[in-house]
Formats: C-alpha cells, sequence, structure tokens
C-alpha cells in the first residue's frame, strides 16, 4: 500500500485543527472506489475508529473522509485535540470485496473462522457491527471473536439466528 496515503490522512487533521500541513498531489491510482477505515491510538489504545464497508469514493476521498470522522467524530471519544496529536498514530485498512458466508449452526460459523486475516460483519435487522482483522489481536479466540460482535451489535452475547447475515472481508493495512 501507499505509504503516501497516510500522510494524506494526516494532513486531513491537521487541516481540521487550522494547523501547517504539506499538500500532497494525488495520484491516479487513489481514484479507484475502494473501501477503508482509518484507525487512530493513542499510546497503544484505540482513539477512533471510523470507516466505510462499501466502496462508494474514490480511495482518497474516502480517506480524507474517514480520518476527519475518526478523530473529531467518533462517538466513543471526544474531538482529536492538537494536544493529542503527536501521540496518536494513523493506521489504514484497505477493504477487500465482501463475500457472504453460508453456515448452518453457530458452531459451523466459528469453525469457519480464521483467526487475524477475516473481518466480519454482523447484520440482523436492525443490528449491525463490524470488526477488523486487528481485532482479533484482542480476541484471538473464534468464539470470543464472534460473542464480542454480536455485543457491538447490540445484541446478547448468547444470541443465534439463522437468518443473521455474517459477511467476511480482508484488508491490506498500513500504520505510521
Amino acid at each position: 500500500m501507499d505509504r503516501d496515503l497516510l500522510l494524506l490522512a494526516r494532513n486531513e487533521i491537521l487541516k481540521e485543527l487550522k494547523l501547517p500541513y504539506n499538500d500532497i498531489k494525488i495520484k491516479k491510482d487513489w481514484n479507484e472506489k475502494l473501501a477503508t477505515f482509518v484507525t487512530l491510538t493513542k499510546n497503544g489504545n484505540l482513539r477512533g475508529c471510523i470507516g466505510s464497508l462499501i466502496p462508494t469514493k474514490p480511495l482518497y476521498q474516502d480517506i480524507k473522509y474517514n480520518s476527519i470522522q475518526s478523530a473529531f467524530y467518533d462517538p466513543r471519544f471526544e474531538k482529536l485535540s492538537e494536544n493529542e496529536l503527536d501521540q496518536v498514530k494513523i493506521e489504514i485498512s484497505l477493504l477487500s470485496s465482501l463475500k457472504q458466508m453460508k453456515f448452518k449452526s453457530e458452531q459451523d460459523l466459528i469453525n469457519q473462522l480464521i483467526p487475524f486475516r477475516m473481518g466480519l460483519i454482523l447484520e440482523y435487522g436492525f443490528h449491525r457491527g463490524t470488526f477488523l482483522p486487528q481485532v482479533w489481536e484482542y480476541y484471538p479466540n473464534p468464539k470470543d471473536f464472534f460473542n464480542h460482535l454480536k455485543i457491538k451489535a447490540g445484541l446478547p452475547i448468547d444470541f443465534y439466528n439463522k437468518n443473521m447475515i455474517i459477511n467476511f472481508y480482508e484488508v491490506e493495512k498500513c500504520s505510521e
């Protein structure tokens, strides 16, 4: 992945904070429509993470948008301050296309999960949640990973319904 995309993301945050930044020339291959997530960490802890699951914008626009959203509009965190900027690291994840999983039971689904490689999206009615493959670092056991995804989607840990829609994706990532 082009590491200049990290500079693009940081520049968007600098612009929003009204701080000096260097313009980056948009490269031709950045015009491809791709889904991205921008994750911010501070001292190794999550500080913001917002992204898109479906490609709707050119890569560079998606990264710019998600950088701003992650830094200033992730509802789990206060807006990023200028004082924090030097402590924050940026990671960009480019998502592959989504692939729907077929499963006969929760155990069948769990048996199909590939730790550290698969990101998941769970959808059921109005409930929706996703975990990037990086979340496997926190929940390396497939059952735990899936249970915490259910919680993130607003469902009980013991919830199972055969009508859940589970999609998976992989990511290519780079970080500062």
